[in-house]
């Protein structure tokens, strides 16, 4: 962790502790990602990479730096594993992260109810595992601590918020809550932040019949609302995104990128070649006679031979780049992409794929590509005839 990183934990610690209650995070992993096949097929939604750092690894740096030092992770049990090697190569130093399984998928508010032993009586905080914001939690820690609300939710306007949970206003106050309205009363919209107290268990315990099979944590709240609770908003003060697209996730990646600063680790080799605005180069990293526009984060072991890179792109670990050009995209570790000189963008290449192009005059490539895969770029000439 930086410096930077540790003087703002110890300060939401200080602030926690003034006043004797501290909170906990809880993390909703249990998602399938069915909007991300097929990358999800075999990586859960949460450890996709943005900014060359996964979804969960961005959400409990923000955790740690607000002073939160236990976590939940609730997700499928055929995840288990995975969650489980992840958390141990980036979790937090100090972080004390627990695996909960949700056994069935039955939606959000059964999430939360399954974090209610680890939960206890302290406040919490509750994460969608697609959500990715970069501002300080601290103040909206510090306003749940010193307030009586029952809940604190997040929210954010929207130009269309037909696919989100939709709330009604007056002033501060969530007054009204609707699922996926067809006919939304107002463009606010939950994020999937949420601060709560014990008392959302209750309300989820009393809850009417589940929607479409599934408990939905909206419903829960709304039950807090018709008993009289107070339910408060705040609105996000800085950029947040539901990363459930792959656009989103390009997207994400692009705002991440515009705090990368220039970093050259001392093994790296970059030979003939020009590195242009803000690029991060990793450990062992070989850059030979190409152009490099940042922001651009390159992985430690990737090496890039003749090659046009970035700008807002992306390069995990161990990834082999040779006479590709490259832009607006994300390419995960192990990746190999050869001979692809014509240019992707806006793309998102899975793990250990593998991309072989030729020297055809071909026109720029989108790909989705899964872990795994492999495609063989071909020249498209001659086939005109057929359109």
């Amino acid at each position: 962790m930086g410096i930077e990183a540790s003087k703002a934990k110890v300060l939401a610690r200080a602030v926690l502790r003034n006043g004797g209650t501290s909170m906990k995070g809880v993390i909703l992993c249990a998602g399938r990602g069915t909007r991300l096949f097929p990358l999800t097929h075999t990586l859960p939604k949460p450890l996709i990479p943005v900014g060359n750092r996964p979804i969960l690894a961005h959400q409990l740096l923000s955790l740690t730096r607000a002073g939160i030092d236990e976590v939940a992770l609730v997700v499928d049990p055929d995840q288990k594993r995975a969650f489980a090697q992840a958390v141990t190569s980036f979790a937090p130093r100090n972080m004390r992260v627990t695996l909960i399984l949700q056994i069935a998928p039955r939606g959000t508010a059964h999430a939360v109810a399954c974090v209610r032993r680890f939960v206890g009586s302290t406040p919490f905080l509750v994460l969608l595992g697609d959500n990715l914001f970069t501002w300080d939690l601290v103040p909206y820690v510090r306003r749940f601590r010193e307030e009586a609300a029952d809940a604190l939710l997040m929210v954010e306007r929207v130009p269309d918020p037909r696919r989100f949970g939709v709330v009604t206003l007056e002033g501060e106050r969530v007054v009204a809550l609707e699922e996926k309205p067809a006919l939304p009363r107002s463009n606010v919209v939950l994020t999937g932040l949420y601060f709560l107290r014990d008392s959302i268990f209750s309300a989820i315990e009393r809850m009417r019949a589940p929607r479409e099979g599934e408990l939905v944590l909206t419903d829960a709240m709304r039950t807090l609302i018709e008993e009289g609770r107070r339910v408060e908003a705040e609105f996000v003060p800085s950029w947040w995104r539901d990363v459930g697209t792959f656009e989103a996730l390009l997207e994400a990646n692009r705002l991440l990128l515009d705090k990368v600063v220039n970093e050259r680790a001392l093994s790296c080799s970059i030979v003939g070649s020009q590195l242009q605005n803000r690029v991060s180069v990793g450990d062992g990293c070989i850059v030979e006679n190409s152009l490099i526009r940042g922001p651009v984060v390159i992985g430690s072991g990737t090496i890039i031979r003749n090659g046009c890179v970035g700008p807002f792109t992306s390069i995990g670990r161990n990834v082999t780049l040779e006479r590709c050009s490259l832009e607006h995209s994300i390419v995960m570790t192990g990746a190999e992409l050869r001979v692809v000189t014509h240019g992707i963008r806006d793309s998102l290449i899975g793990q250990n794929t593998r991309i072989q192009g030729s020297d055809a005059r071909t026109a720029r490539h989108k790909l989705i590509v899964g872990d795994h895969g492999s495609l063989t770029l071909v020249d498209p000439v001659g086939f005109d005839q057929y359109d």
